[in-house]
């Protein structure tokens, strides 16, 4: 394997990292946060992501999506990601004494 080989897989996982970055800040943005006086660094910094994402068109995003052949296995993914979450809090909760 050369350098073009590696170039090649760096170029598709920062291709699937804008996928998944665009999906998180359109979601997060969806939410409607706002800054509040105690932010955290954590909470700015998804600010950040969800005002630098919901600037650009969805168009790019869109083209971004449709033109990367991982993109859709990405997002799935990242569902997958979100779903098991869920089911652990649920599972916490049941189990819960609090």
């Amino acid at each position: 394997r050369g350098f073009g080989g590696c170039w090649l897989r760096v170029k598709w996982r920062a291709e699937c990292f804008l996928v998944l970055r665009g999906g998180v800040g359109r979601v997060l943005g969806g939410l409607g946060l706002e800054s509040t006086p105690i932010n955290t660094k954590g909470y700015e910094s998804l600010l950040g992501v969800v005002d630098t994402t919901c600037k650009d068109s969805f168009e790019l995003f869109f083209g971004l999506y449709k033109y990367n052949p991982n993109s859709r296995n990405e997002l799935k993914k990242l569902e997958e990601s979100l779903a098991r979450i869920k089911q652990e809090l649920d599972e916490m909760d049941k189990n819960s004494k609090l």
